[in-house]
């Protein structure tokens, strides 16, 4: 499985490349995201230097057998928060086929971060992956 990180800011620029109704949906699951980072109180957003840096494990995809997902390979960004404690918190899918965002949001919720710290202190920081998925073969890349 082949993970870069953006900055959401630079994820935004995807909306120039998406037609006009996967902009709306991506626009309004943006939106969706940024709610969810303000009701929590988050204002950090990490580089994507520093995210890739914290990483601990990352997840396979798990395919199911003869799932509908099955030989569909694309690109699924989800946005989420990295804890004090380096656990993923609220991940929703941002972009991607509709075939591959279970699998990868699955994925996603089990990965590990070192806690990213600001001084001495551990704090919350919003982080968004950008997946590369293909299950044509029956495993992911």
């Amino acid at each position: 499985m082949k993970v870069k990180i953006y900055l959401l800011v630079v994820s935004a620029l995807l909306g120039t490349y998406l037609p006009a109704n996967a902009q709306n949906a991506y626009q309004r699951q943006w939106q969706a995201f940024q709610q969810q980072l303000l009701q929590d109180n988050i204002s950090v957003s990490i580089s994507p230097e520093d995210a890739l840096a914290l990483i601990l494990h990352q997840e396979p995809i798990v395919w199911k057998q003869g799932g509908k997902e099955g030989g569909v390979s694309g690109t699924v960004i989800v946005g989420f928060e990295i804890s004090r404690k380096g656990e993923v918190l609220h991940p929703m899918v941002l972009a991607g086929p509709s075939q591959l965002q279970r699998p990868v949001l699955d994925a996603v919720r089990k990965y590990k971060f070192n806690p990213y710290k600001m001084g001495d202190e551990a704090i919350t920081v919003g982080a968004s992956l950008t997946i590369d998925a293909s299950n044509s073969g029956g495993t992911s890349n």
